[in-house]
């Protein structure tokens, strides 16, 4: 899911002006943005080191896979 599509399921409409809200208090439509936003990062996260962990599974020990999860993002 991108961007735009969780916007929209938090409350906001794109129009010629942008992303704008119609209805609902900004306060909360953020807060559902924040939330919808955070959860698919942790998915997507996950999915990421679960993808890793088969890469380097094959053979290595646990601390092999944890040191590739952690060096992730520092390259």
């Amino acid at each position: 899911m991108d961007i735009l599509e969780l916007a929209r399921e938090a409350g906001f409409e794109q129009n010629s002006l942008g992303m704008t809200y119609t209805s609902g208090a900004l306060p909360d439509l953020l807060e559902r943005f924040y939330h919808a936003a955070y959860a698919a990062g942790v998915a997507a996260e996950k999915a990421r080191c679960a993808a890793l962990c088969s890469e380097v599974a094959a053979g290595r020990d646990a601390e092999a896979i944890e040191e590739a999860i952690l060096a992730r993002g520092e390259k």
